[in-house]
C-alpha cells in the first residue's frame, strides 16, 4: 500500500482533477494506493468527479476525504486567492495515519509512476525533494536569521515531497511550521517555512519528478516527466500554446470535460486571449519578429520589458509549429497504451 496526498479548494478544482487523473493513469495498475485528499472546500460536483475518477481509473485506489479547517492557519500570511490552502501540507502528520506519504501539488500533470518513487530510499532523511527553478539558496527566501554556514544550503520546491511521517512527527515539524507561519511574514508561504525547518534534513531527487520548466522536449521526444505549473499562470486560467499546456488540456478533455468551458469564465477569458497572442508570437515568424522589435524599442524605457522577451524567447521557440504538432501527436499515441480502462466523460 502506498499513500499519496494532495490539497485543493474550488479555485484549484480543474488542476486537482487533472493531477489525479494523470497520476492514476500513470501509476502501476497492480499497486494498492490510498489518496488522502486535503479538502479545502471543493464543490459537490468536483467531489463527485474525483470519486468517480478514483473508482474508474485505478482498480486499487481508495479515496479518503479529509475536510480542512483553514482557521487553523489564521494569522499566517494569506496565500494565492486570499486563501490559507498553501499551508495544508503542514498538517500531514496529524491528518494522515500512515508512516510515509507522497505529497503532490494540485497544479501538476503526473506522468511518472509514483509507485517507483515510493520505493526510493529515504537516505535516513525526513523528506525527498526537488530543486526550485528560481531560488538557489535558502538565504534567498528566509525570514529568520541564518548562520553563515547555513546561507548556501540548497533551496527546494515543495510541489512534490516524499515524507517520512514518523520522522516528521518525531521532529515536531508541524508545530515548528505553524509557529513560524504566524510569527513571520513568509513570502512563499509554507515553502519558505519548510525550507527553514527542514534545512539539512532533505535529499534532492532528479528534477523530472518535479519539472517546473516550459520546455518538456529532450532528444526529439516529449518527456514523461511530472509537469509542474508553478508560475502564476495556471493552465486553467491561461491558454498556453506550448506542449506542456497542451498536455494539461489533453488530460482535462479526456477525463473531465470540454476544456474550452474552463476559459469561458470571468477569470479564464483573459487567459484565453493571452494564449492566442502567445501562439501567434511563437508560431508566426513575421509576428514574432515584429513583436520582439517593438519590445526591444520599449525596453530602453522600461527594464521590465526585457523579462517579457525572455519569457517568450525560450527553447520551444526554436521548434516550428509543424514539428511541435508532430511531437505532441506522437506523445498522445504513446499515452493511449497506458489507459487500461477508458472511462466515460466525467462531466456527464
Amino acid at each position: 500500500m502506498i499513500h499519496i496526498t494532495t490539497a485543493a479548494n474550488e479555485n484549484y478544482a480543474p488542476g486537482l482533477l487533472v493531477t489525479v487523473a494523470s497520476m492514476l493513469a500513470s501509476i502501476d495498475p497492480s499497486v494498492k494506493l490510498t489518496l488522502h485528499f486535503l479538502n479545502g472546500g471543493v464543490s459537490l460536483s468536483t467531489m463527485e468527479k474525483l470519486e468517480r475518477m478514483c473508482e474508474s481509473l485505478h482498480a486499487h485506489c481508495t479515496l479518503v476525504d479529509i475536510p480542512l479547517d483553514e482557521r487553523l492557519f489564521a494569522g499566517a500570511n494569506l496565500g494565492p486567492g486570499n486563501s490559507y490552502m498553501a499551508y495544508a501540507r503542514l498538517l500531514m502528520g496529524t491528518l494522515i495515519r500512515a508512516s510515509k506519504v507522497i505529497y503532490v501539488d494540485s497544479d501538476m500533470v503526473v506522468l511518472k509512476d509514483l509507485s517507483e518513487l515510493w520505493n526510493y530510499p529515504m537516505k535516513g532523511l525526513c523528506v525527498l525533494v526537488c530543486s526550485d527553478k528560481k531560488i538557489k539558496f535558502i538565504v534567498d527566501d528566509c525570514p529568520i536569521q541564518l548562520n553563515e554556514s547555513e546561507k548556501e544550503i540548497p533551496y527546494f520546491n515543495t510541489g512534490l515531497l516524499v515524507v517520512d511521517l514518523n520522522s516528521w512527527r518525531t521532529g515536531g515539524y508541524e508545530e515548528k511550521s505553524l509557529h513560524i507561519a504566524k510569527k513571520y511574514k513568509c513570502e512563499l508561504w509554507d515553502q519558505t517555512i519548510l525550507n527553514y525547518v527542514l534545512r539539512n534534513n532533505v535529499f534532492f531527487l532528479e528534477q523530472e519528478w518535479n519539472w517546473p520548466f516550459a520546455n518538456v522536449i529532450k532528444d526529439g521526444v516529449v518527456q514523461k516527466w511530472n509537469y509542474h505549473f508553478s508560475d502564476k499562470q495556471k493552465p486553467w486560467n491561461y491558454f498556453g500554446s506550448n506542449i506542456k499546456h497542451k498536455v494539461w488540456r489533453y488530460y482535462y478533455s479526456t477525463y473531465i470535460g470540454d476544456v474550452l468551458s474552463v476559459f469561458f469564465s470571468k477569470k479564464g477569458i483573459k487567459g484565453l486571449i493571452a494564449g492566442f497572442k502567445e501562439r501567434a508570437v511563437r508560431h508566426s515568424f513575421i509576428i514574432r519578429k515584429t513583436f520582439f522589435f517593438i519590445l526591444k524599442k520599449r525596453s530602453h524605457q522600461n527594464q521590465n520589458i526585457s523579462g517579457l522577451i525572455e519569457f517568450y524567447w525560450n527553447d520551444s521557440l526554436k521548434i516550428s509549429g509543424r514539428v511541435e504538432k508532430q511531437l505532441f501527436n506522437k506523445f498522445i499515441a504513446s499515452t493511449k497504451n497506458i489507459y487500461k480502462h477508458p472511462v466515460q466523460e466525467l462531466s456527464q
